[in-house]
């Protein structure tokens, strides 16, 4: 890389920063000035100010590889219906495969949920712990 394409990495990175920080920043501010009754308000830390431009680079990936799946599953989806409704003709098999989706669902949750709980005690105990009056 040239001297120029660093430099010019270099603010692209600066605005970034400034960027995601003034977002969360302002959105920290506004809900700071929000009354203690308000629904709306939300019980942020400071530090989530910092953690800010690291969230979009990890999300990036996550949110692409969500919709590949969602693709892939929408796809198939499609063909097996197709087939099913070709093939058989039959009400009460199509009912059976949307029991057969619903299974399917209630395991895919029931893993994320496994998966995904964890991190969210561990995050929370983080980000946002519990104060003591």
């Amino acid at each position: 890389m040239t001297a120029a394409q660093l430099n010019a990495l270099k603010v692209l990175g600066l605005v970034y920063l400034l960027f995601t920080w003034g977002g969360a920043l302002l959105a920290f501010r506004r809900n700071r000035l929000r009354s203690d009754d308000d629904p709306s308000r939300q019980k942020y830390s400071p530090l989530y100010i910092l953690i800010a431009p690291v969230i979009i680079p990890l999300l990036i990936p996550v949110v692409i590889s969500l919709l590949t799946v969602f693709s892939l599953l929408f796809g198939a989806f499609l063909v097996i219906f197709a087939l099913v409704m070709l093939i058989f003709r039959q009400v009460a098999l199509l009912k059976k495969m949307i029991e057969m989706w619903v299974i399917i669902g209630d395991a895919l949750l029931k893993v994320a949920r496994i998966i995904l709980r964890p991190f969210y005690f561990i995050l929370k105990a983080i980000f946002a712990p519990e104060q003591t009056p």
